[in-house]
């Protein structure tokens, strides 16, 4: 029987139209969130290897995609350089995080409460730095983007 697990699905901007309802549905669970006016969206699904997801935006079609093998490679961790918390508190609205990831890789953040999204590529020594719009409490993940995604760094915005 195949393990079950929480799947982070994330669409980025002009994932989908604007804003609206993205709805997701796996065989064990079906999430709606809003997507935001670029048209990313971010949720978590239970959901297992090799299930398929129904990915529908309002009332269009829905795209189906299968949860890949789950990922292999390690979230970043906070750069040994920089002291103190991986992520600021918000500064007119901003949070900037802090990490470590793999030399030149791809790095994407995403803001689960709103679906806001930045990435940047770490330097030559892996370390790397992103703003992103942040609330206090708001929780953001960090991936390695690869195919699939890394698994989350989880940070919540102090």
């Amino acid at each position: 029987m195949p393990t079950i697990t929480s799947v982070d699905v994330v669409g980025l901007p002009g994932a989908v139209a604007g804003v609206g309802r993205v709805t997701v549905s796996s065989p064990h669970q079906t999430i709606t969130v809003d997507a935001s006016a670029s048209g990313s969206f971010a949720l978590i699904v239970d959901a297992a290897e090799n299930d398929l997801l129904q990915v529908r935006f309002e009332s269009s079609e829905a795209a189906v995609v299968t949860v890949p093998l789950l990922p292999i490679m390690t979230a970043p961790q906070p750069d040994p350089l920089h002291v103190g918390s991986p992520i600021t508190a918000p500064v007119s609205g901003v949070s900037t995080i802090f990490g470590q990831g793999i030399v030149q890789a791809s790095i994407l953040a995403v803001n689960f409460r709103t679906a806001a999204t930045n990435t940047t590529v770490a330097d030559a020594a892996g370390r790397f730095s992103l703003t992103i719009p942040a609330e206090a409490g708001d929780e953001v993940r960090v991936y390695i983007e690869s195919d699939p995604l890394s698994s989350a760094w989880v940070l919540t915005v102090p």
